[in-house]
């Protein structure tokens, strides 16, 4: 029997940032921080994040307790809960490991987590999401498409509450599990990397515990998200 999803909801019409929001003034399991428009989103690596208003910009409180070999569920849920809530408008997304969803091969939707630690386990998790749905896609700094784009009719508000519930129905699952779903919509295999330590290779598969497989030469090296960087210029 699926388990009751419960959450409380923050709406916004204009913050620095639905991440920054959820970690100064969300303690509750499963809320979520909404905004029509950021002023600082933030995106990997501290890139911005173009937030311009008819976009989704949000993020979801999780305290899930988890430890060291479970806390990347987090990155594993996150993208397969927007793949699956865009399917619902006919949208087919794929993963850009570790946070990103394109679909054929432009941008709809970028992803950052950001975890607080207390004695060795995620005491507060904030997963931001950002998606395009009928937002102007000209200053995004890359290949872009958006719902609208796709011919899909829906609003930020809707799309929303589909991706909190899927996300909770994700992080359900284990590790191994997870892993596996997000291979099958994985995109970056096959791709030239480049490893932090300038070491060049070829993604060629998802360890068990969520790393990235990259064929350095001869040997199979596994790397976490921070420590390497799609060579074709995906960004």
């Amino acid at each position: 029997m699926k388990k009751a999803w419960k959450s409380s909801w923050i709406t916004l019409g204009e913050v620095d940032s639905t991440n920054e929001y959820a970690k100064r003034c969300a303690s509750e399991h499963n809320a979520v921080v909404r905004a029509s428009r950021q002023t600082a989103g933030k995106g990997r690596d501290g890139r911005r994040f173009e937030s311009q208003k008819g976009g989704l910009y949000m993020s979801v409180v999780r305290m899930d307790g988890l430890s060291v070999d479970e806390c990347a569920k987090y990155y594993l849920a996150a993208p397969l809960a927007v793949c699956d809530a865009i399917s619902t408008w006919g949208v087919v997304g794929a993963i850009k490991w570790p946070n990103d969803v394109w679909v054929d091969h432009k941008k709809i939707a970028g992803i950052l987590v950001e975890t607080v630690w207390q004695d060795g386990v995620v005491q507060k998790a904030v997963v931001g999401i950002g998606v395009n749905v009928r937002n102007r896609l000209d200053k995004v700094p890359c290949a872009a498409t958006s719902m609208r784009a796709e011919g899909a009719r829906v609003s930020p508000d809707r799309l929303a509450l589909s991706i909190a519930e899927r996300l909770d129905e994700y992080m359900r699952l284990s590790v191994a599990t997870l892993v596996s779903k997000v291979k099958e919509k994985l995109l970056t295999l096959g791709l030239a990397v480049v490893l932090s330590d300038g070491r060049e290779g070829v993604a060629v598969d998802l360890a068990i515990d969520g790393r990235l497989v990259v064929q350095v030469g001869e040997e199979p090296v596994n790397v976490a998200a921070g420590d390497v960087t799609i060579k074709e210029g995906l960004c």
